[in-house]
């Protein structure tokens, strides 16, 4: 990403990914979720996850931002360097 905007609105997507993560992580540990529901939260903080690589992996390559590696550490590495 070039543009300062560009990535001032990725930032902004991070942080609107963590919130809704945060909420979704709420709910799948509520006493109030039906049984068997909560596995539909975990799926929508997998799908979150993935979104927040992706939105690091964007910010890693901008200059200025040093902390998309850490978001995702694993973003870059290929499939055998996983397997460790």
């Amino acid at each position: 990403m070039a543009a300062p905007e560009r990535r001032a609105a990725a930032a902004s997507i991070m942080d609107r990914l963590k919130k809704l993560r945060e909420r979704c992580q709420r709910q799948a540990n509520s006493i109030s979720t039906p049984m068997g529901n909560e596995m539909f939260y975990r799926y929508q903080q997998s799908l979150i996850d993935d979104a927040t690589t992706t939105v690091a992996a964007l910010l890693q390559g901008a200059p200025g931002q040093p902390g998309a590696r850490a978001a995702a550490p694993h973003v870059g590495m290929s499939r055998e360097g996983l397997r460790g």
